[in-house]
């Protein structure tokens, strides 16, 4: 496919709970059946697990798939116009894993500009 390609993000994505919570920030969250990229002009169709209509994007060009050797979602799809929709990804999906594991180990979270800060309750 032209521009599209796998890419293996640095972020490993193994909890679908918090992935899922996170793409619907960023737009619709299409699963099963419908869910699947296209390339930068909307031909060549890809087959994911998870699949986002941002909001100001014509096309589906950000998906998730499963990868059971790696036991987490990889991103599929054309990177051309989304790179920095995918650093926004990353990062909200990061926080999110910080805020539950601090939350199971008893801290209060809260967020303060571009900080989170941690009570002990």
């Amino acid at each position: 496919m032209s521009h599209v390609r796998r890419d293996r993000l640095k972020v490993e994505f193994k909890d679908r709970g918090i992935l899922f919570v996170t793409l619907k920030e960023f737009g619709e969250v299409i699963m099963g059946e419908e869910a699947f990229v296209t390339n930068y002009l909307g031909e060549e169709k890809t087959k994911v697990d998870m699949a986002l209509r941002l909001k100001n994007h014509r096309h589906i060009q950000i998906g998730f798939k499963w990868n059971d050797e790696t036991k987490s979602y990889e991103f599929v799809g054309d990177s051309f116009g989304v790179w920095n929709e995918l650093k926004d990804i990353q990062k909200e999906y990061l926080k999110r894993c910080y805020i539950r594991a601090f939350r199971l180990k008893g801290y209060t979270i809260k967020e303060q500009g571009n900080q989170l800060v941690g009570v002990r309750v």
